[in-house]
C-alpha cells in the first residue's frame, strides 16, 4: 500500500478577516485555480485551512495551504528562493504567498463557533525548539506595544530547548553543499549564524534578558554527529563524513541560574536529540516531565502576568 507523502504547505497572509471561512476558503480556492496552468488543474489537489492571524488584532486572517501533486508554477519562484514571497489578488485585495513562515503562525484552525477571546490569548503557552528553529524563537521573542505580541510574551510560561546555537553553528558542511551557487539565499543566513556570529551574540543578549521567570529546559548533546558527504555513486549527500560537535555545550546553553534554566545532557547527536526511541528514552521522558509540570504551574503564574490582583489558585504541590 502507498504511503501518502505531504506535500508543500504555503502560508498566504493579507486575507480579509470579515468573510466566513468558508467563503473565505472558496475564493481562496477560486484565485489558487484561477492561476494554474491547464495541465496542472488535473493534477494538483489542494487543501486549505483558514486560521486567525498573530498580528493585526483579527484584522486579517491566514491561510495554510497544502499543494499535492507538486508545486504549482506560478509558486515556482518561491521553490528556488524560500525566502522570497509571492503577491496575488484575490478580489480586489493583494495576498501574500510564502514557504518561509517567517514571526509567528497558528497551524491549527480553531474548533467551530470557538471564538478567540481575550481569555483564549491568555492561555499559557510552552515553546518547544530544536536547532536553529531556536533561534528563530528567540528572536521573535520580544516585549511590544502591539497587543497580539505582548499577550504573546506574558503568556509564554517555559521553553523546552534542543540543542540550539544560541553561540553559532558549524556551517562549514552546509557550505559545503551549497558550493557553486553563490547567490543562494542561504549563504546570506549561514554567515548570520556561524560560529562566533555579531548578530547571534546581540540577539543572545536581548533574549536572555527578556526570559526573567520563564522557566527554561535546555537539552545538550553528547554524541558528535557524522559532516555529510557527497556520495557520487548514488549521486547525494550522506551522513558518511568525519564525526564533529554541530554544537558546543557552551553554545547549547543559556548559562542562567538553575532556577531559570534547567541544564540536560542528552547520549545523542544533533539529529537524534529529538527523535526519541522509546516511552523510556532519556529525552522523552524528561520533555514529558516538564511539560506536565508546566501544565500544572503555569496557569497561576500566567494569570497574575495579565491582572497582577487577579484572586488565583495558587498549583497544588506534589
Amino acid at each position: 500500500m502507498a504511503v501518502k507523502r505531504n506535500g508543500t504547505v504555503f502560508r498566504v497572509s493579507g486575507l480579509p478577516a470579515s468573510p466566513a471561512n468558508d467563503e473565505l476558503q472558496r475564493t481562496l480556492e477560486h484565485t489558487i485555480k484561477y492561476n494554474l496552468l491547464d495541465d496542472e488543474k488535473s493534477k494538483i489537489l489542494l487543501s486549505i485551512d483558514i486560521v486567525p492571524s498573530c498580528y493585526n488584532n483579527g484584522q486579517e486572517k491566514i491561510a495554510l495551504v497544502e499543494f499535492q501533486g507538486g508545486t504549482p508554477h506560478f509558486l515556482s519562484k518561491l521553490e528556488e528562493d524560500p525566502l522570497e514571497d509571492w503577491q496575488l489578488e484575490m478580489n480586489d485585495v493583494d495576498i501574500n504567498f510564502d514557504r518561509h513562515f517567517l514571526g509567528f503562525t497558528q497551524l491549527y484552525a480553531p474548533k467551530p463557533n470557538t471564538p478567540i477571546t481575550a481569555e483564549y490569548r491568555r492561555r499559557p503557552l510552552f515553546f518547544v525548539a530544536h536547532s536553529f528553529g531556536g533561534i528563530i524563537m528567540a528572536h521573535q521573542t520580544r516585549q511590544d506595544d502591539e497587543s497580539t505580541i505582548a499577550s504573546l510574551y506574558r503568556a509564554t510560561y517555559g521553553m523546552l530547548l534542543f540543542a540550539i546555537p544560541h553561540k553559532g553553528l558549524i556551517v562549514d558542511n552546509i557550505q559545503k553543499m551549497l558550493s557553486g551557487q553563490e547567490q543562494h539565499p542561504r549563504n546570506n543566513l549561514l554567515s548570520q549564524i556561524k560560529v562566533q556570529s555579531d548578530v547571534l551574540a546581540i540577539q543572545l543578549g536581548h533574549f536572555k534578558n527578556l526570559l526573567r521567570d520563564r522557566k527554561i529546559t535546555s537539552f545538550y548533546e553528547m554524541k558528535q554527529t557524522r559532516q555529510p558527504q557527497f556520495d557520487s555513486e548514488s549521486q547525494s549527500w550522506r551522513r558518511s563524513g568525519d564525526y564533529v560537535t554541530a554544537v558546543e555545550t557552551d553554545s547549547s546553553l543559556l548559562q542562567l541560574p538553575d532556577q531559570i534554566e534547567e541544564k540536560i545532557p542528552l547520549h545523542a547527536d544533533h539529529s537524534e536529540i529529538v527523535k526519541f526511541n522509546s516511552r523510556t528514552d532519556k529525552g522523552y521522558t524528561s520533555a514529558l516531565g516538564k511539560l506536565r509540570q508546566f501544565e500544572r504551574d503555569a496557569p497561576y503564574i500566567v494569570a497574575t502576568r495579565f491582572d497582577p490582583h487577579c484572586e488565583c489558585i495558587l498549583p497544588c504541590l506534589p
